[in-house]
């Protein structure tokens, strides 16, 4: 059991009403390029001192930029992995597009090749 946490929301994995024990966190480092979530730092601390397994997410904005770009990004901050125990990978978080277009404009295509290029580059990147 476990939970994932946003800037603004806490989600858990199970519509349980039951006592549950949580063993691990993901938390929201980046989304697209250009934004940091300001509380990763303190998630994180928040996590690692309660003994979760923990690792951050990347919400993605497959439109703006290419996707090996952003799990570049999400590399650099905070979407790295380590195999200290404790460390979740990274994780991608892909939604419909909450500020317009849906598909952010791609096509099928487009999308699923911003999606490869951004496994392939998250790949490389935690060798």
């Amino acid at each position: 059991m476990g939970c994932i946490i946003s800037r603004c929301k806490l989600y858990r994995s199970s519509k349980s009403s039951h006592l549950v024990i949580i063993r691990w966190v993901n938390y929201k480092a980046i989304e697209g390029t250009r934004y940091k979530d300001p509380s990763f730092s303190s998630h994180c601390t928040g996590a690692t001192k309660a003994s979760f397994i923990r690792g951050g997410y990347h919400f993605a904005h497959p439109g703006s930029t290419n996707g090996a770009e952003q799990a570049n990004y999400f590399l650099a901050h905070g979407g790295g992995w380590s195999d200290d125990g404790i460390t979740l990978p990274g994780m991608l978080d892909i939604e419909t597009n909450p500020n317009g277009n849906q598909c952010y404009g791609l096509s099928a295509s487009s999308g699923s090749r911003n999606l490869s290029t951004r496994a392939s580059a998250r790949r490389a990147g935690i060798r």
